[in-house]
């Protein structure tokens, strides 16, 4: 009984665009038991981090999509949607970013979003995850961009992609 996923895949630079389908897991996802020390169970582990809670012990990958560069078709990273049954929440997390490109990483359920780094473009090494969205029976997205470049001066690279949960 773990969450459905449909993983949608990368939206190219000229409007192309690719889709996969993986078939639903299951019809639903059981009520979240745990809250993060906060509020309702579920909705008190939004905005937090899935490591320092304890969410990503039980955390299921609920979607994943390879990022290629859409000018020459070199492999850059994964993005991932990992979900947590027990705190009912999904986060984004970006996996294998080849060195000497930027990303930028965030998650939204359609009411609320979460980037990682914070409203900047990551150069550190991956893996890296955003904070978490509710996400239990609820439709999330997690997105990745990728950028080329020096740092003080980074370009979009024509590489991102969306992975979703239904």
């Amino acid at each position: 009984m773990i969450k459905s996923m449909v993983a949608v895949g990368a939206a190219a630079v000229l409007g192309a665009f690719s889709l996969t389908v993986t078939p639903a897991a299951a019809a639903g996802d059981p009520p979240p038991s745990y809250n993060c020390g906060a509020g309702q169970n579920g909705w008190g582990c939004q905005g937090k981090d899935p490591r320092t809670t304890g969410c990503d012990r039980d955390g299921v990958l609920a979607a994943s999509k390879a990022v290629y560069d859409h000018y020459n078709g070199r492999y850059l990273g994964t993005i991932n949607n990992w979900y947590s049954p027990r705190c009912g929440t999904n986060w984004a997390q970006a996996v294998s970013v080849l060195p000497g490109y930027g990303w930028a990483l965030d998650i939204n359920n359609g009411q609320t979003a979460y980037q990682y780094p914070d409203h900047a473009i990551g150069w550190s090494a991956t893996p890296a995850w955003t904070d978490m969205v509710f996400g239990a029976n609820t439709w999330t997205a997690a997105d990745l961009n990728i950028y080329f470049g020096p740092p003080a001066s980074p370009t979009w690279r024509g590489a991102d992609a969306a992975v979703t949960t239904a």
